[in-house]
């Protein structure tokens, strides 16, 4: 068993109920899950009411920062590990896929709002 083969990443900019739903059952299998995230829903619905440079500060840490903080973490853990990523910041996937390569990482896509 390669170094990471039981380690998942559940990535999402906003930690929601369904990442967190996702963590018991991967924990419940056996393996070791850590959460990847920028805020928890409550703080993301929050500051969603809130206008002006709030509002900016939000969408430039879902646009931005958590890429940023996605592709370093993809980065820097072991070979193997898997990650499963939310499509809530569009590009996500993408960008962990180009960094996965170079870290033979397992990439899972879970795509939402598409139309």
């Amino acid at each position: 068993m390669a170094t990471g083969d039981n380690s998942i990443y559940i990535c999402s900019s906003v930690l929601a109920d369904y990442t967190l739903y996702l963590n018991v059952c991967l924990e419940n299998l056996g393996y070791q899950v850590n959460m990847l995230a920028l805020l928890d829903e409550y703080k993301y619905r929050e500051a969603s009411k809130k206008g002006g440079l709030t509002k900016l500060y939000i969408r430039f840490g879902m646009y931005v920062l958590y890429p940023l903080k996605l592709a370093f973490k993809s980065l820097c853990v072991p070979l193997g590990t898997m990650f499963i990523i939310t499509s809530n910041t569009f590009y996500a996937c993408a960008l962990a896929a180009l960094c996965a390569r170079l870290k033979n990482q397992k990439i899972v896509n879970l795509v939402y709002d598409l139309y």
